[in-house]
């Protein structure tokens, strides 16, 4: 039964990810083709996705994500897959954001999923910062737990299921202290009946997230220079 259901998964996987599209971006000459769904209809935005998990069901949970949020209206790149792993996804990420502010994305959010969440805190605090409108932690930790606050200078939305693990409750539960001063930009939902894998909650997850997004103020563009005589 165990092998059965991990079949079924793998199929639906494969399923899923036929229909993305891909981004293409080049880097130092090399060219990098990043899976992608266009948004269906009314375009908010963009969403880049982190998978911190080796499981498999994660892949799975986010590209059912993907696949989701890009018929609500998003277009949603998928940062470290396998087939785009070569280079490291945060040499990748400023061509693609303005791959994506190509396409009108006047809203780019980037979403975490799992572990490994240092690396990205690290990327978000490493100076340029990253030019984003949201950041979406989702059942989101590290091994080991992060000690230090992180200085982050966007919203967040900080995910957990009712029932996730252990250490992905106790660091929403610290990071919850940490902002609990920064209620603008700092927001932390429980999922009710939702595993680590959002099995059986998806759609409420996929529509929160939706709604908080939509919500999001879109990039101002720069004014152009004053040109003197």
């Amino acid at each position: 039964m165990y092998y059965m259901t991990r079949i079924v998964l793998i199929f639906f996987l494969i399923l899923s990810t036929a229909f993305a599209g891909n981004l293409e971006i080049k880097i130092d000459g090399q060219s990098i083709d990043l899976p992608y769904w266009a948004a269906l209809k009314k375009n908010y935005g963009s969403v880049l996705l982190i998978n911190g998990d080796v499981q498999q069901q994660s892949s799975i949970l986010l590209t059912r994500l993907a696949k989701e949020l890009s018929q609500y209206g998003w277009n949603v790149g998928f940062l470290n897959r396998k087939n785009n792993a070569s280079v490291p996804w945060e040499k990748q990420f400023s061509e693609i954001i303005a791959a994506l502010r190509a396409k009108k994305s006047q809203r780019v959010i980037l979403v975490h999923y799992g572990e490994q969440l240092k690396r990205t805190f690290d990327f978000l605090e490493k100076p340029p910062v990253p030019e984003i409108e949201g950041l979406i932690l989702l059942s989101a930790y590290n091994i080991p737990p992060i000690q230090e606050k992180t200085d982050l200078n966007m919203p967040v939305f900080d995910i957990v299921g009712q029932f996730d693990l252990v250490k992905t409750k106790e660091e929403v539960e610290q990071r919850k202290k940490e902002y609990k001063n920064n209620k603008k930009n700092y927001l932390a939902l429980e999922i009710p009946g939702a595993h680590h894998d959002y099995n059986e909650s998806s759609q409420l997850l996929f529509s929160f997230i939706h709604g908080w997004m939509v919500k999001l103020p879109k990039l101002k563009p720069s004014p152009p220079p004053i040109m003197y005589s």
